[in-house]
């Protein structure tokens, strides 16, 4: 089995946010970098980052999972629905 690159073990997290979040690779690019042709350019293999891109990206990752996380506890709750 081959060892990851940094590349694709990015990729493998843009991935998944895309999952996570119900984003398009077109607005997920738009929304880290303002670029919305990142993720295909990076699934091509076209395409290097920078630190600085990464560090963007990571940002964006873990900025949208706490702020869904309290906006859930945020939501008030339905009837039926458990605690």
């Amino acid at each position: 089995m081959a060892t990851p690159t940094p590349e694709t073990a990015l990729l493998d997290k843009i991935e998944a946010a895309l999952v996570e979040f119900r984003l398009t690779p077109t607005a997920f690019g738009r929304l880290t970098v303002s670029d919305t042709n990142l993720v295909y350019e990076l699934r091509a293999g076209t395409r290097s980052i920078s630190l600085r891109t990464l560090k963007k990206i990571e940002d964006y990752i873990e900025g949208e999972r706490r702020r869904r996380e309290a906006q859930a506890k945020r939501r008030p709750k339905r009837a039926g629905e458990k605690v």
